[in-house]
């Protein structure tokens, strides 16, 4: 009985985890390849991608996801906000 409260409880962490390593990955491919990255996206934009990372933070901020994570989550999506081009 333990185990599944503890996993609900904790969640967060796997898929924040790795929403912030393909971030990262995004924003490192972004640097090489620049705006043909979106190709390999379904949506093919980067709008779509800022507004997806950002729905990811703001629900993990409704979980109550530790600060830190939050934080990093944070710190990348406004550097992705910085870096590409999106539409209004």
């Amino acid at each position: 009985q333990k185990i599944p409260s503890a996993v609900g409880a904790r969640g967060f962490f796997v898929p924040a985890c790795d929403k912030i390593h393909n971030l990262l990955s995004t924003l490192a491919d972004y640097d090489v390849v620049g705006d043909e990255l979106w190709q390999r996206f379904t949506t093919k934009n980067a709008t779509d991608q800022v507004w997806w990372y950002s729905e990811v933070l703001q629900a993990l901020d409704r979980r109550n996801a530790p600060a830190a994570l939050l934080d990093r989550l944070g710190e990348l999506v406004d550097e992705l906000r910085q870096k590409v081009p999106t539409k209004a």
